[in-house]
């Protein structure tokens, strides 16, 4: 299945969301990745993971208080977030992730983020034994 499937438009993702466009718009503007538009005038494409990603950060971000806040370490916090009660997703988050945001980040970056991501998750919250 392609990613390409999953972009939306700003309207049809605030739409998946439940949100207001200004949301889509502001979340934007704070740096959620998005394909920009071809042509000018219209809003882009959107992709519809790392939109539940952004907003699953923008909703936990009080509680979450992380040291690092720039997008692709958000996205990498949200995402592994999700999964680090598993040890098996987390491996299988290892090798999904980049797929997610190689069309916005490098792979070093990438990598960075995912491995400080999970090293944070450890550190604050040990899995069970």
């Amino acid at each position: 299945m392609s990613r390409k499937q999953f972009q939306l438009s700003q309207a049809d993702l605030a739409t998946s969301l439940k949100v207001d466009r200004t949301t889509i718009r502001a979340w934007t503007r704070a740096g959620m990745p998005y394909q920009p538009p071809a042509t000018q005038g219209s809003n882009g494409l959107y992709d519809l993971g790392i939109a539940t990603l952004w907003a699953t950060w923008t909703s936990c971000k009080s509680d979450w208080n992380l040291p690092k806040t720039d997008p692709l370490h958000v996205l990498a916090f949200a995402y592994f977030n999700n999964v680090h009660d598993s040890l098996q997703a987390v491996r299988d988050g290892l090798k999904l992730f980049p797929h997610l945001v190689c069309e916005y980040f490098d792979k070093n970056s990438i990598a960075e983020a995912m491995h400080w991501a999970i090293g944070y998750l450890d550190a604050k919250y040990p899995r069970a034994a």
